[in-house]
């Protein structure tokens, strides 16, 4: 089992995390960018 859907089963994650691992799993070389507020964040 790929360590994302792992950490999903075991914990219940914020939407923004179920968004991410959503598109983590789609794009598992991507850098992500997130936009928080006026900023953006990195994952």
């Amino acid at each position: 089992m790929p360590l994302l859907a792992l950490q999903r089963t075991i914990f219940r994650p914020s939407p923004l995390m179920e968004q991410y691992y959503t598109i983590k799993e789609q794009y598992e070389d991507a850098i992500i960018l997130f936009r928080m507020g006026d900023f953006y964040e990195t994952f």
